[in-house]
């Protein structure tokens, strides 16, 4: 028959059971360091990618802000066009002051949003994400509609030169005018949702973007307020 050995640790069992305790409290105190180290990584991560997704929506939220700043003055324009096209169909054409001239704009960047990875984005608290997406969305959005609103003016430019329309070609004309003035009458509102959004996440228009801009926008915008009729 096999005896039943009884372990008896030389230094008895307190002692092991002391040794256990020391090697538990470093494998707890490891794990505590490097989830601490993980916490500082992630929490730098996500400052830093914030970080850059405010400098990217400053700089759109004041693109935008620069169009709308235009409202007034493209809608003017825009009525004038259309009277001036209407006219066409008519046996009196009234001639434009001065070529057309499309309002000037800025182009809309979405490229650090594109590249946030789950990871990252999943560690910014929910209403802010919530805000950021909202935010991207609109400026998705608006920078579609300037996208259709340059191929109106490029519609309306066809016909600069004309002395009179077919009826195709007039509705393409006032169809395009039309269009210009209900994009303009639509943006206020999306100004209430992105401002408030902007808001909540701190964000202002960026000050430098017209600053750092080409010196002859100005230029082109003033000469595209000026009045064709």
């Amino acid at each position: 028959m096999f005896r039943l050995l009884k372990l008896r640790p030389p230094h008895g069992w307190n002692a092991v059971g002391w040794e256990l305790a020391i090697v538990t409290l470093g494998v707890v105190i490891a794990l505590g360091a490097q989830e601490f180290v993980q916490s500082l990584h992630w929490k730098s991560e996500v400052r830093q990618t914030r970080q850059a997704l405010d400098a990217e929506l400053s700089r759109d939220f004041a693109a935008f802000r620069y169009r709308l700043d235009q409202n007034d003055c493209i809608i003017a324009r825009a009525e004038e066009l259309l009277k001036w096209g209407k006219s066409l169909q008519t046996n009196k054409p009234i001639k434009l002051k001065h070529p057309l001239v499309a309002p000037p704009g800025f182009a809309i960047r979405t490229e650090v949003w594109d590249l946030i990875e789950g990871d990252i984005a999943s560690r910014i608290p929910l209403k802010d994400r919530l805000n950021y997406a909202g935010l991207y969305s609109g400026m998705r959005g608006f920078d579609s509609r300037t996208s259709e609103e340059g191929e109106m003016w490029t519609a309306i430019a066809e016909y600069e030169e004309a002395t009179a329309l077919s009826g195709g070609d007039a509705r393409k004309l006032l169809l395009a005018a039309n269009g210009l003035i209900g994009m303009s009458q639509r943006l206020p509102a999306w100004n209430t949702t992105m401002s408030r959004q902007a808001r909540e996440l701190g964000l202002v228009p960026d000050a430098n973007l017209l600053k750092t801009a080409n010196p002859i926008i100005p230029q082109i915008r003033e000469a595209a307020c000026e009045p064709y009729l």
